[in-house]
């Protein structure tokens, strides 16, 4: 969770474990799932249909890629206008 909030460059909150306990409205189709604890019983249940998502993964890994690409670029072109190194992308 911690490495989630790290990535989306978000404050830790301690309510963060307990987000199944808020009271505002759901108004989703998954509304029993937001109001459970994280559980682990789904773990690996994709992998049965991994042949038909075969595409969708092989295109995010070429999204990925890209992704990876642009921010080295990124950071390669802050680094020569402005002199300084940029943090992570």
């Amino acid at each position: 969770m911690r490495a989630l909030l790290e990535y989306c460059d978000l404050g830790w909150n301690d309510q963060c474990l307990r987000f199944y306990a808020n009271n505002r409205a759901v108004v989703t189709l998954s509304y029993n799932q937001v109001r459970k604890p994280m559980y682990s019983n789904s773990v690996g249940k994709w992998q049965k249909y991994q042949l038909y998502l075969a595409p969708l993964l092989e295109a995010l890994d070429v999204i990925s890629d890209y992704a990876d690409i642009l921010g080295q670029v990124s950071q390669l072109f802050s680094t020569r206008h402005t002199g300084k190194v940029a943090g992570p992308a």
